[in-house]
């Protein structure tokens, strides 16, 4: 990322810096959202309550992520580790230097207090999402096919990333965003800045992320659809544990955490919104079940 450094100013009244390929471009819109607020330049996404992520269509598709203070305490100790923000470009240089697809960083800094980064936006959809809203119950040979490859392929995708020594800070499956590549899934990975890369994965930390990307209904992701995903897990990733056991371990989280989970019904439009190149039958607009 280039090291351009821009302060970002209110009348004569230092209110953060932006540095980046887009530092530039970003710096008026970053005071019109501080000046009329962020609905005026951006549409607000849906994430975890440690952040708040707003979609932004000028000066670039992309998307402005600010992270919230947990603590008190937080702030002290960006003094003497690496701050979130670094974490979240450090984490991303590290997941493409082993070969894994992570959105672009376009810019990073601070505004009222707060760290930033801005990432560009790919043209896919969140795996998650789009499982539920298009593919809830297949509705013939193909749709069940094309299903079929995306959970044996997502399988792949978890199973290099332990491989490579890489646990996943939240593998939930909307921070796994799917494009469509010649027909072929194409994933990038977001929301990177908890990563870790050790020489060895713990237990613990396997069993974390597999339920994490497990989280889906019966409805969802069947029985044979989750052994479908293992299968593929386990041809990439051979960890130093009866495989068996951790399935079954696996399983039985998923399950108990579903318990306290309501099915949602997606909406297919809103899903489909950013979904770019996908293959026409698999961009239907009809509803899923409930």
């Amino acid at each position: 990322m280039s090291v351009q450094r821009f302060t970002v100013s209110i009348e004569g009244r230092r209110i953060g810096y932006v540095e980046g390929a887009l530092a530039k471009k970003l710096q008026p819109v970053l005071v019109s959202a501080v000046q009329n607020g962020w609905c005026s330049v951006a549409k607000k996404v849906p994430c975890s309550k440690t952040a708040i992520v707003y979609h932004l269509s000028s000066p670039a598709d992309c998307f402005y992520k600010e992270f919230l203070s947990r603590s008190y305490m937080e702030r002290i100790k960006a003094f003497f580790k690496v701050s979130r923000s670094r974490r979240y470009i450090k984490q991303t240089e590290l997941l493409k230097a082993n070969h894994f697809n992570s959105p672009e960083v376009l810019a990073a800094g601070e505004l009222d207090g707060s760290e930033f980064v801005v990432s560009r936006a790919v043209p896919g959809v969140s795996f998650g999402s789009y499982l539920c809203a298009l593919l809830r119950r297949p509705k013939d040979p193909e749709h069940l096919r094309w299903k079929r490859l995306l959970l044996s392929s997502v399988g792949e995708l978890v199973g290099r990333l332990h491989a490579a020594g890489f646990i996943h800070g939240d593998l939930r499956p909307n921070n796994i965003v799917l494009e469509v590549n010649n027909g072929l899934p194409k994933w990038f990975l977001i929301d990177n800045e908890r990563n870790q890369q050790c020489n060895s994965l713990s237990k613990e930390d396997i069993v974390k992320n597999l339920v994490q990307i497990m989280m889906f209904h019966s409805v969802d992701m069947t029985l044979t659809d989750r052994r479908r995903f293992f299968k593929a897990y386990f041809e990439n990733y051979s960890p130093d544990v009866d495989c068996r056991e951790l399935e079954r371990e696996v399983l039985e989280k998923v399950s108990k955490r579903l318990k306290q989970k309501p099915i949602v019904k997606p909406d297919v439009d809103e899903v489909m919104a950013g979904a770019g190149d996908f293959p026409q039958a698999f961009k239907a607009t009809e509803k899923a079940s409930e």
